[in-house]
């Protein structure tokens, strides 16, 4: 246990340092994210626990079912909760606050609940907005390494992503599944990659590796198996559909749309229509190895 923790995500070091020196227990998925204390953090946050919040300050900036961000001279503060649950900031449980200016250093405030936990700081922190800063995004999906490549499979939830990371795991041997729930992809200096990150929904799966980008797969359920090779046009507007955005930040929102722009004309985009079923997995092969795989 330790109040001052390095977290490496995306490549990102993300150093958390607990102001009143409470130390936070050990969590999986995200202890195996922490990585040496030593090194230089790309991303500062200083975090306390608090019985409340203070008044927000300035104009409200933006508002959404789980945001309210307000604006003073260059200061942001952004109260997170459910409020479609308690609609006024009594149902906020952090307030992440930070200079327009300086996007990588954070003052968090998380709600006391009980006893300090790695789930309060992540779900605090907002990762998706992290990550978006500093030119990654979060895409909803199960992610897959196959052949020394990664592969993700998007779509909303109930469509079926983690039924076929299962089928290819099952029928293709040597097939890990690293993400159940999402996967953050990066182009830097025109390479995609993915990555794993210490969030992973009900699926329970979030493995710390990284591959090269192999294809994106967006599913659709159907009564037969068909594979469609997307335009970058299409590729864009389906894979911006499952990402995270931070729509109060302009620069952040921005990146998104770049990064996923810079994905879908470097990697192929498939639309796989298919059935819960191993002969989904064959029909994906099939255009795989036609299109990119050298297998």
């Amino acid at each position: 246990m330790n109040s001052k923790l390095n977290f490496k995500i995306a490549g990102l070091i993300i150093r958390c340092v607990n102001v009143q020196n409470d130390e936070i227990p050990q969590e999986q998925p995200y202890t195996d994210f922490l990585t040496d204390p030593a090194e230089r953090e790309d991303i500062l946050i200083r975090y306390r626990v608090c019985a409340e919040f203070p008044e927000p300050e300035g104009r409200l900036c933006y508002e959404d079912g789980r945001n309210r961000v307000y604006e003073s001279s260059g200061q942001i503060s952004r109260y997170a909760g459910n409020y479609n649950k308690i609609n006024d900031l009594r149902g906020a449980v952090s307030c992440l606050q930070y200079r327009a200016a300086n996007r990588q250093r954070y003052e968090l405030l998380l709600k006391k609940e009980g006893a300090l936990t790695m789930r309060m700081l992540f779900r605090g922190m907002g990762l998706e907005f992290l990550m978006a800063v500093n030119r990654r995004i979060i895409l909803h999906s199960s992610y897959i390494a196959w052949k020394g490549k990664g592969i993700v499979f998007s779509a909303p939830s109930g469509t079926g992503k983690s039924t076929q990371a299962e089928l290819w795991r099952k029928h293709r041997p040597g097939t890990e599944i690293i993400n159940g729930d999402r996967s953050i992809l990066t182009c830097e200096r025109g390479i995609p990659e993915v990555y794993g990150l210490p969030l992973c929904g009900s699926s329970g799966i979030a493995v710390n590796k990284s591959f090269p980008l192999g294809a994106v797969v967006v599913l659709r359920q159907a009564k037969t198996n068909t594979v469609r090779r997307l335009g970058v046009r299409e590729a864009v507007s389906l894979i911006y559909s499952e990402c995270g955005r931070s729509l109060w930040d302009r620069d952040a929102a921005a990146n998104v749309l770049d990064v996923v722009s810079e994905i879908a004309e470097s990697v192929p985009v498939y639309c796989l229509s298919c059935l819960p079923h191993s002969s989904a997995v064959d029909a994906m092969e099939r255009a795989l190895r036609e299109d990119f795989y050298d297998v």
